[in-house]
C-alpha cells in the first residue's frame, strides 16, 4: 500500500510537471522575478528621473505593493483561464506584499535584534547572522504573502491546504541562488545597477532572476496544478 501511495504520488508530481498549466505558471514567475523589483520600483523611476528619495517605511510599502502587484497581474494571465474572479489574486498578492513589508520591519527585526542581545538564551552569534535575517523574513514571507494568496485559493479548491509551506518550500529552495554572488548596488536605482563595475554582469543578473524564479514556481506550481488537475 506505501508502495502504490508513492507511486501514485511521483506519477502526480510527474503529471503536474508536465502539465501546460505548470510551465505557464513558471514563465510568468520567472518573467515577474525578472521584471518586476527593476522595471516596478519607486526607486528605479525616480533614478532615471534623477530624484532621490528618502529610504522610508511609506517608499517601501509603495514599492512593496507595486512589485506584488506586477507579480500577481502575471500570474493571473494565467489563473484567469481556470479561476471565477482570478483578479482577486493580483489584490492578493499586491496586499501580501505590502503587509510583509510592514511587518517585517515592525515586527521582524526588532524580534531579530532581541534575539541577538547575548543576555537572552546566548543564541546572539545565530541571530546576528545573514542567514537569520533571510531566514526570519522568508517566514514572514510564507505566512504573510502566502497566506493573502491562500485565502483567494480556499475559495477555488479544497485541496490547497499546503500552500503556505509550498511558499515556504520556495524560500528555502532560493538559498543555493542566494549564495551566487551578485552586483553590491542593486539599489535605489537602474542607474546604479546598469553603473556597477564590480559583481555579475546585467545578463548574469537577469539570469540569476530567471534561475530565482524558475526555482520559486516549482513547488507552487506543481500543488497548484495537481490541485486543479484532481478537482477536474
Amino acid at each position: 500500500m506505501s508502495e502504490l501511495t508513492n507511486t501514485s504520488l511521483i506519477q502526480r508530481g510527474v503529471n503536474a510537471f508536465n502539465s501546460k498549466l505548470f510551465r505557464q505558471w513558471s514563465l510568468m514567475t520567472i518573467v515577474s522575478t525578472v521584471i518586476g523589483p527593476i522595471s516596478i520600483s519607486i526607486y528605479t523611476i525616480a533614478a532615471i528621473a534623477d530624484i532621490r528619495l528618502p529610504n522610508s517605511l511609506s517608499v517601501q510599502l509603495i514599492t512593496s505593493l507595486l512589485n506584488g502587484l506586477c507579480f500577481g497581474f502575471l500570474q493571473w494571465i494565467v489563473l484567469r483561464k481556470v479561476f471565477r474572479r482570478a483578479y482577486w489574486w493580483i489584490v492578493a498578492t499586491g496586499l501580501g506584499h505590502m503587509a510583509f513589508s510592514l511587518l517585517f520591519v515592525k515586527l521582524g527585526i526588532p524580534m531579530l535584534e532581541t534575539f541577538a542581545d547575548p543576555s537572552v538564551w546566548g543564541v546572539a552569534s545565530f541571530f546576528e547572522s545573514s542567514f537569520a535575517y533571510t531566514l526570519i523574513s522568508w517566514i514572514f514571507s510564507a505566512v504573510i504573502i502566502g497566506g493573502a494568496q491562500w485565502l483567494f485559493l480556499r475559495r477555488q479548491l479544497d485541496n490547497i491546504r499546503l500552500w503556505i509551506p509550498a511558499v515556504f518550500i520556495s524560500q528555502l529552495l532560493l538559498l543555493p541562488v542566494a549564495l551566487i554572488p551578485e552586483p553590491q548596488s542593486v539599489q535605489p536605482g537602474l542607474l546604479e545597477f546598469l553603473g556597477t563595475p564590480t559583481g555579475l554582469t546585467i545578463a548574469g543578473q537577469l539570469a540569476k532572476s530567471a534561475v530565482a524564479g524558475f526555482v520559486v514556481s516549482l513547488p507552487t506550481g506543481l500543488l497548484l496544478s495537481d490541485a486543479i488537475t484532481r478537482k477536474s
